[in-house]
This record gives C-alpha cells, structure tokens and sequence, in this order.
C-alpha cells in the first residue's frame, strides 16, 4: 500500500519472515494501523534509497546523488544552522563549557544561563505543558507577531507539530461516527492519523484556479457530507501557508473560516509550521489566532454577532523549529497555542498530553532560542552571525519555491 506506516510495513515484514512469531502476523495487526497511508514515506522514497544503495556501489547511473524533497528537511538539503539557536544548545548539553574562555558571544552565554536556571538538567524530566521560561518566550513571540496578549499557560511544547497534532485528534476522534474536515491536497498527517483513530474523514478541496484558495461553499459541502454519512464533524484543519501547495491565505479567507468554524462547532487545527515561508506578492501571513482576537475585539466594540461568534470560536495552532529560516527537524521542538473562550478546566494541562510523558528539554530549550532570539539590529559586527542569516533565508526560500511548484 502507498506510504503504509514504516512501523506496520516492518512488522509485517518481520512476521513474514518468521513464521514461529504467532503475535506479530501480518493478519493479527491493527487493520486500521495497515489500511492508513503516508504517501511522503511511500513508494518513491523506497526507490530513491534503493538508488543511494546502487550509487554507492558504485552502479553507473545518469546522476551523482539523490536529492529527496518527499518532505520538508531544510538542513539535509545544505541550510546552516543559526548559530544562537546551536552555541545556546552546546553550552545547555555541557554547562562546564560555561567555566571555559572559548569565544562564546554574551548573548549566548547569558541565555545559556537562563535557561540553565530554569532547567537543572536538560537529562531531566520537564513539567508535562513544558519549561514556564520558553513557553513565556514563545508567548512574547506571538504577541509581536500578531498585535495581541498572548499567554503562557495557553502555550504547550511538544516533540515536533506531529505529536501535538496526533494527541489532539486522539482526544477528539471517539470512533467513526467523529469527521474531521482535512483539506486536499494535503500533509498526510492528517488523513493517516484520521484513519489510524478510525474517524471520518471530510476533504474539503482547495481550488487551484484560485491559488489554491479555500471557498467557504466547499467547505459547506465537506460538512453537509459529513453529515449524511452519519458523522459530527468536530474539527476543521487549515493549513496556513499550504503543504505541499504553498499558498499564503488572505486574512478575508482566514477570517471567513473562522466565523464558519465557530457557527458550526468546529475546533480549528491551524497548522501555521510554514509561516516563514511567505515571499513576492503572497498575501501576509494572517494567524487563526490574530484572526480570533480581532474577532473578540468587535464584539467587545460592541458587535453583537461578532461577539457570538468569539463566544464559540476554539483555536489550536501549531508552529515548529523545523520549518522557516531554522530548519531544526532533528530536534523536533514545536508549540501549541490553545485559544478558546470556553472555561477554564482544572484538567486543561493533560489536553494535549493524555499521556505523563513531557517534552524533552533538548527540544523544548531550542524553542526559546528561536522565539526570542535577538535582533538582528543587535547582532551587526559579529561575523558569525551576518554569515548564517543569509545562507539560512536564501536556502529557506529555495525550499519554499521548489515545493510551489
């Protein structure tokens, strides 16, 4: 099947293999597990490692070397890391560094410390919504950027946007009779995870003609279909700049999925991980969180519909350091904003964690780093600065470019 689970695919190769193991049988699986699809990990990313395999063994081919763009991977494609998000992880990893004359710039040593203050170790366990000292970072962040407050205790760090994103639509998906409107084409997290949780999935489709805009009668019919085959729909995903399609939605469109989301009961899963990744004439980035806040500010100017509207609106986004200028996939760090005008629940800590396990400080810290780096203004004159900045956007950009088209 294309882009089964790399987990299912091996148990399955594995029972074929050893026909004593009576539990792991290709047949004795979890059909739901088998039957999902993952078309980034599918059949062209075989072939292309079966060709790495060909090359280095040296078998003539009509190319040197295999370049994969199934997924987002800035660094392996040649991006530099920022040196202030890597200097600050180094001395975090071995704080005797700090007791060492090795040239590191103060802004750095004085984050590494910081942070070293807020975590003894980054071998221990965090609290389970994450470190206080990033998520209050991140918040900062988020409050620049869209013009609004925003609140730590709304922030929650994950091991990359994925995790948030399945344990999310774990609490939400409570059988088949559950839906949840993906749109098409798509990142198949979504789809694949839908299937895993046996939910329904709802396609809204993004119409190409129109830069792959969202129309708000398709997403209508995505709801109404839901309907008839029996399922509630409870969440609607927007992706915001597009995977794989690229497209940066205007704040009018972002806005109108929002009123429709609320008017309908529809939890927002905004994936908003390519926000960086916006250039030449695309409209500005327009967060689904800003787009709230605005909301909530003509009602409370006294908008009666607009208020009603904010009443209802729920909001989850999620951003990660692997995409953008930092490119940091391996150390799978990313925030989850949680935006909702419903009460307050003393359980609300375990809404994106259903399980104990908390983020792992390695992933967490760099996420400080980069929401609240220094400024460039701040940083002239230092040459290992002004090198990374430009190499960084200019592979960024590449990156970007290249999935548009």
């Amino acid at each position: 099947m294309l882009g089964r689970s790399l987990l299912a695919t091996s148990l399955a190769a594995a029972a074929a293999q050893n026909a004593s193991c009576s539990t792991v049988q290709a047949d004795s699986l979890n059909p739901l597990v088998l039957k999902a699809e993952y078309a980034v990990l599918g059949r062209l990313l075989d072939r292309a490692k079966e060709l790495e395999e060909d090359l280095a063994a040296g078998k003539p081919l009509p190319f040197k070397r295999i370049v994969k763009c199934n997924i987002g991977n800035p660094q392996a494609l040649g991006q530099k890391p920022l040196t202030f998000v890597r200097q600050t992880l180094s001395l975090l990893m071995n704080p005797a560094l700090l007791d060492m004359d090795l040239g590191y710039p103060a802004d750095v040593i004085e984050r590494a410390k910081a942070y070293i203050a807020a975590v003894p170790s980054v071998g221990a366990y965090s609290d389970s919504q994450g470190v206080k000292l990033v998520r209050t970072h991140v918040a900062s962040f988020i409050a620049a950027r869209d013009g609004f407050p925003a609140s730590a205790d709304d922030i929650y760090l994950t091991d990359g946007a994925s995790a948030g994103v399945k344990a999310l639509m774990t609490l939400l998906i409570r059988g088949a009779h559950d839906a949840v409107l993906v749109p098409v084409p798509q990142y198949p997290l979504y789809s694949a995870t839908t299937t895993i949780l046996n939910g329904t999935l709802a396609p809204y489709y993004l119409d190409e003609s129109a830069s792959w805009g969202v129309h708000l009668d398709e997403l209508k019919r995505a709801h109404a279909d839901a309907k008839a085959k029996g399922a509630t729909a409870r969440a609607l995903v927007v992706i915001n700049p597009g995977n794989p399609t690229g497209q940066s939605l205007p704040q009018a469109a972002i806005e109108a999925i929002l009123a429709f989301a609320a008017s309908e009961g529809l939890l927002v899963m905004a994936d908003e991980v390519y926000q960086e990744n916006v250039y030449g004439d695309a409209p500005k980035f327009t967060s689904l969180k800003k787009a709230l806040a605005r909301l909530r500010a003509k009602g409370e100017a006294g908008d009666a519909d607009a208020a009603d509207l904010a009443s209802k609106a729920q909001v989850i986004s999620f951003h990660s350091t692997s995409k953008g200028f930092i490119g940091e996939c391996g150390l799978r760090g990313a925030i989850s904003n949680c935006k909702t005008s419903r009460p307050r629940s003393e359980h609300r800590s375990r809404s994106l964690h259903p399980s104990p396990s908390a983020p792992t400080s390695s992933a967490s810290l760099p996420q400080g780093s980069w929401s609240s780096r220094p400024r460039w203004e701040n940083r002239r004159g230092r040459s290992t600065r002004r090198s990374a900045r430009p190499s960084s956007i200019r592979c960024s950009r590449v990156r970007s470019e290249s999935r548009r088209r």
